[in-house]
């Protein structure tokens, strides 16, 4: 179990491993061009339809997209809207 304030103890650290295999982001992680951060954001949004964890999938793409300090035209997160919900 992570301690409060400091560094994973190592129970922690392998299952952070588990879910990203590449290791933690850390340094470098604004190293993405906008297209690959996009498609992240993607992939990420996939998951939680298949989760069934997306009630207003717009809100949710708006959302992923500001919190990743993208900002798109409105008719791209459309096209992003509908690639979602073929």
């Amino acid at each position: 179990m992570a301690r409060l304030g400091g560094e994973p103890d190592s129970d922690s650290r392998a299952a952070l491993m588990r879910l990203a295999p590449g290791g933690p982001v850390e340094s470098g992680n604004d190293d993405a061009g906008d297209a690959d951060r996009v498609s992240g954001i993607v992939s990420q949004i996939k998951a939680d339809l298949l989760l069934g964890h997306v009630s207003d999938l717009r809100a949710m793409v708006e959302q992923r997209l500001h919190d990743g300090t993208l900002d798109l035209p409105d008719a791209e997160v459309d096209r992003i809207v509908a690639s979602l919900q073929a």
